[in-house]
C-alpha cells in the first residue's frame, strides 16, 4: 500500500510526496511517461490481470486503475505520433511520385 503525504487537494504548493518507511518502497522501474508501447502495454496488461484476479483490495485497485489510465494516455500518444509519421511519409511518397511524372520522359520513338 502505498501512503504518501500530499498538499490539500486544488494547492499546487507543498512538498512531494513521500514514502512511510515500513508501509512502501519508491519503485525503481522507469517512469510511465518514459515507457515505449509495448512496455506501456505490458505493464497495463499486468494491472488488469491484478485487479481481475483480486489480488489488490479496493484502494489499490483505484490506485492501479489511475495508472492504468495513465498507461493508456501514452499508448495513445505514441500512437498518434506513430500515425502522424506514416502520414508524413506517405505526403512524401506521393511528392515524389507526382515530381517523377511530371519530369520530362526520353523519347523512345526515334
Amino acid at each position: 500500500m502505498l501512503v504518501t503525504c500530499s498538499p490539500p487537494f486544488g494547492l499546487d504548493a507543498g512538498p512531494p510526496p513521500r514514502y512511510v518507511e515500513g508501509v512502501s518502497k519508491p519503485r525503481k522501474e522507469q517512469p510511465d511517461a518514459e515507457l515505449s508501447f509495448e512496455q506501456a502495454i505490458e505493464r497495463l496488461e499486468a494491472i488488469v490481470e491484478r485487479v481481475e484476479q483480486g489480488e489488490i483490495g479496493l484502494e489499490q485497485a483505484i490506485a492501479e486503475y489511475e495508472r492504468g489510465v495513465g498507461l493508456v494516455k501514452r499508448c495513445r500518444e505514441i500512437l498518434a505520433r506513430a500515425e502522424q509519421r506514416v502520414t508524413e511519409l506517405s505526403g512524401h511518397l506521393s511528392e515524389t511520385d507526382t515530381a517523377d511524372n511530371s519530369a520530362p520522359r526520353p523519347r523512345t520513338d526515334a
